[in-house]
């Protein structure tokens, strides 16, 4: 291990060595003509010419296969994901007789079969991982290669091609023994924050991340997330459409004689029906939790829980993010039953959303904060391709990492309520002891009020959302009780009540789409109107200024489409119903359980994230050949 680490210094310094005089240089030019302003400082690669760069270096070989030189890795990845699949069916099959349909479960011989494969969709320097944690001379940073799991099959109806939802990071640490003592072109040696800015400010990350694939086992840990099971809504009992997500990490060990790979603990996440079963172990981690020290570092966002109290893999659950108990690993172990403290519902959400489930099930987009795209095409039909394919907290988060790098970071952003009150993020109160609570407003400024929780979470009672102050295409409007006090996710059951606040009370002609048919929250719209065209290119002013006239899929016919194994962009033309959808640019105007689709170069509308083909694991044709062969036997 330390001689890798110490390879790995060496392309750190390797890099920085050719950005000496273009560092320097810049230092000179910025003292003599007033200081200018820094380049932006971009830390992620997602340009398709950037990405092809680092496919081409890996030749015949694909990019994962290049960065880990052997496929140790594969059966273990394979295994993690039967567990957590076979976990899942599990729980279905005690309440299966109570539902309308059987779900799809993710089939783990996906990763094997022929024509699928890990797909580059981005590479992301982590500056926070060194210089806030994990700071040691040998880890200063991290580089991360981003995967999506990509088919390319012939079928009977011709090639099928699209991405899965299933991510995996490969994750490469990036030390600073080296830049000691060495030589440079003129003033001090750069220490690894200096070092990291240079590479960054002068857009050398492509040359970092090529760099880095050239050294043999440069990576340490893979990470993933993937969707193991969909349940549709219309075969969903008490409750609107779900999705069931595995999360896990796996790590690297050389020895003499080999190298190996077995699971890893994951980050914060709690193992909660473990320590539930070990009251010793849970007091100990309590008192952990709620020392000073601790405490100060959980208010930064930098607390780390020790290994012994993790999981090595995850279950989290969409839609409603941290109003589900399954996605709340401390919240099941210390909301009830004592463990006083005099901000505990405060305390807990933030120590929820540092776990896995709960940070990927908040602000995220269909369980995940950064997906690519690794067949971006400015010209694919509308509905098919988000406008951005990360989530509104990773945009919102890599800010604060390009203040980490700058040595100006303050507290880290929680998920949910990472921008302080704009759009889509949690409003209203936390009732804490003794008649204390905590507040959170919305941005006025920018024409939001705080609107109590559609659908109202039993866990949450005084929280909701920052909505626009005036009623539009795309409002909530199911005003629900979630109830979630359970870690089984089928235990969640959603109470509608009579009251939808379309209509007289909030948009006169329009009508109410429930959470029980596919849309979180519930959702306002209305026909578009026959005497005007139903293009996509539909943006319109006046009453309709925030919204365009959408043909989106009706329930029913286009669901039976899919299933008899045509296209999305053929089952669309042929059913779909126009209604108006709010626009959008980016993922962070939609309401949270929304994304921003795309409708054309000029922008898109918010639509439920599972309208998009690539975000459900149902209606591909992947396995299809196995599945016959099953029917066949």
């Amino acid at each position: 291990m330390q001689k890798h680490l110490i390879q790995l210094s060496f392309i750190l310094l390797f890099a920085v060595l050719l950005l000496g005089y273009v560092y320097s240089a810049h230092t000179k030019e910025g003292t003599e003509t007033g200081s200018p302003k820094p380049p932006a400082l971009s830390m992620t690669l997602t340009e398709p010419s950037e990405l092809e760069k680092i496919r081409q270096f890996a030749g015949e070989k694909d990019v994962l296969s290049q960065l880990l030189s052997a496929d140790h890795w594969k059966p273990v990845l394979l295994q993690s994901a039967q567990k957590l699949v076979a976990l899942s069916e599990k729980r279905f099959e005690s309440i299966q007789d109570t539902y309308g349909q059987s779900p799809r479960f993710f089939d783990p011989g996906w990763l094997q079969q022929p024509g699928v494969k890990f797909t580059l969709t981005g590479v992301i320097l982590r500056p926070d991982k060194g210089l806030l944690f994990h700071t040691t001379a040998s880890h200063c940073a991290e580089l991360r290669y981003l995967f999506r799991l990509h088919y390319n099959l012939e079928t009977e109806k011709g090639p099928r091609q699209s991405d899965l939802p299933f991510t995996l990071a490969a994750i490469a640490p990036l030390g600073e023994l080296a830049l000691k003592n060495t030589p440079q072109n003129e003033g001090p040696e750069p220490d690894c924050r200096t070092a990291l800015q240079a590479i960054v400010e002068s857009g050398k990350l492509p040359e970092l991340a090529l760099s880095v694939m050239k050294l043999p086992q440069a990576i340490t840990d893979l990470e993933f997330n993937f969707q193991l099971a969909r349940f549709p809504h219309d075969g969903t009992p008490g409750f609107s459409e779900q999705a069931h997500y595995g999360l896990g990490r796996l790590e690297r060990t050389v020895g003499k004689e080999a190298t190996t790979w077995q699971a890893g603990t994951l980050a914060n996440q709690v193992d909660s029906p473990s320590l539930q079963n070990d009251p010793e172990a849970k007091a100990k981690l309590w008192e952990f939790i709620t020392q000073d020290s601790s405490q100060e570092l959980l208010r930064k966002g930098q607390l780390e829980i020790p290994a012994e109290f993790l999981s090595t893999t995850a279950l989290s659950a969409t839609p409603y993010g941290l109003g589900r108990m399954v996605n709340r690993p401390f919240s099941q172990l210390f909301a009830n039953g004592g463990h006083e403290h005099p901000n505990k519902s405060l305390l807990l959400r933030r120590l929820d959303t540092l776990s896995c489930t709960g940070c990927h099930a908040s602000q995220s987009v269909a369980g995940f904060h950064f997906l690519g795209n690794t067949q971006a095409n400015p010209e694919a039909p509308a509905l098919q391709q988000m406008m951005q394919p990360w989530s509104p907290y990773f945009e919102r988060i890599q800010e604060w990492r390009r203040d980490v790098l700058k040595g100006e970071a303050s507290e880290k952003p929680f998920p949910g309520r990472a921008a302080k009150g704009q759009l889509g993020e949690a409003c209203g109160s936390f009732a804490h002891a003794k008649g204390n609570s905590t507040n959170w407003s919305c941005n006025a400024q920018a024409a939001l009020r705080c609107e109590l929780g559609m659908p109202q979470s039993s866990l949450f009672p005084g929280l909701g959302e920052c909505v626009p102050q005036q009623p539009r295409v795309g409002a909530s409007c199911d005003t629900a009780v979630l109830h979630s006090d359970q870690a089984d996710p089928f235990a969640d059951r959603y109470v509608s009540n009579s009251g939808l606040l379309c209509g007289p009370q909030g948009l006169p002609g329009q009508i109410c789409n429930k959470s029980t048919n596919g849309f979180p929250g519930g959702f306002c719209t209305t026909l578009c109107d026959p005497n005007r065209p139903s293009s996509p290119k539909t943006h319109e002013s006046g009453e309709h200024s925030h919204s365009t006239c959408m043909p989106v899929p009706t329930n029913g016919p286009f669901t039976a489409c899919l299933e008899a194994g045509n296209e999305f962009r053929n089952c669309l033309e042929k059913h779909n119903t126009p209604v108006r959808m709010p626009n959008c640019q980016k993922n962070s105007d939609c309401r949270q359980g929304y994304l921003c689709a795309r409708v054309n170069a000029g922008g898109g509308i918010c639509a439920p994230q599972y309208f998009l083909h690539e975000l459900a694991i149902e209606d591909h044709p992947v396995g299809e050949a196995r599945r016959q062969e099953a029917k066949g036997h």
